[in-house]
């Protein structure tokens, strides 16, 4: 009997259908961490979009394990044959372009942060699809002075913000009147493995690796940081709810801000090393401002969900990794 029963449960594993998942952005900060987690899963077959110019370095070893798909996703025509071929069962739309202040190319802003998704949305086969991630940004309320609730006054001070609005909206409308399975999340400040040298984070864990003074801009700027794996637990978690949400927009945040200062510090109490950051070496970024912090009511109540990791326990996990994996992410980044 035990026996047949074991036999029953293999074939009814064997046979189980797996989510077919495509994720566009997969070799940036988020979209990486994001296919890393779901290659755990062996219920998932992951496939995801890449460019000519595409660098994996950040999914170089787990590469085998994805399938995919050249694709230019502001190219109707290309994104219609891409959908049709997979028929992804969920989709995640991570790519984005325009969020560092070297990505200034207008075109390319609107043809990534807008088209793309457009092209993505209109082409889905919402007869089969369980759920559309949009994954947006904090950058379309503007400054603020209180926090920010996802129906605050959108005030973008860049045509990176502006595009996300823009892209939201689409996003919103398509979901609600069609009553389409697509919700969109709009990130505030994630943080954490594979993240671009030139972010706050990885400036300041390879400094004091390196035994070397930071440069940074204003000690007073302040976010509203949360650790990446919170992000992508919720980026998962959130796919059964899709149908629910049809349409609606969610922060990711923790509803909490930290200064500059205030991460640097504890960075370089964490890594025991006598370091002095230097500030006012980097020139203010238009973004740097002394308050931005994400009212996350909505989201924890929607979802039943509240990110597990603090700040500190955060910043022990980055500097072990950072320390094993120093050379390659200095290759890479």
């Amino acid at each position: 009997m035990e026996t047949t029963l074991t036999s029953y449960v293999i074939n009814k594993l064997k046979n189980m259908k797996k989510n077919k998942i495509l994720v566009t952005g997969a070799t940036g900060f988020v979209g990486s961490n994001l296919v890393r987690r779901l290659v755990e899963d062996n219920n998932n077959e992951i496939y995801i979009t890449l460019r000519e110019s595409s660098n994996i370095w950040r999914i170089k070893d787990i590469f085998s394990d994805l399938k995919s798909v050249y694709c230019d996703i502001s190219i109707d025509k290309q994104v219609k044959e891409t959908i049709n071929k997979i028929k992804p069962d969920i989709v995640y739309h991570c790519a984005t372009y325009g969020g560092f202040p070297i990505e200034k190319d207008f075109d390319k802003i609107i043809q990534t942060n807008i088209i793309s998704t457009i092209n993505l949305i209109n082409n889905c086969d919402y007869k089969e699809l369980k759920a559309f991630i949009n994954l947006s940004s904090s950058s379309e309320y503007g400054i603020k002075n209180k926090p920010m609730l996802e129906d605050s006054e959108l005030n973008p001070s860049n045509s990176y913000g502006l595009s996300k609005v823009v892209s939201t909206s689409y996003a919103s409308k398509y979901g609600k009147i069609n009553n389409m399975p697509i919700i969109t999340f709009r990130l505030f400040s994630p943080f954490g493995y594979y993240e671009s040298r030139s972010r706050l984070f990885p400036t300041l864990f390879l400094s004091v690796i390196n035994n070397q003074s930071p440069r940074l801009a204003s000690p007073e700027s302040s976010r509203d940081f949360i650790f990446i794996k919170d992000v992508v637990d919720l980026l998962i978690h959130s796919t059964r709810f899709a149908k629910k949400y049809a349409g609606e927009i969610f922060n990711i945040g923790t509803g909490n801000q930290y200064s500059v200062k205030e991460i640097a510090d504890m960075i370089i109490k964490s890594s025991g090393k006598n370091i002095e950051p230097n500030y006012a070496s980097v020139n203010k970024r238009e973004y740097d401002n002394n308050y931005w912090i994400a009212d996350m009511k909505k989201t924890f109540e929607s979802f039943n969900w509240e990110p597990k990791y603090s700040i500190k326990e955060s910043i022990n996990l980055m500097l072990k990794w950072f320390e094993d994996n120093k050379g390659d992410y200095e290759d890479g980044s």
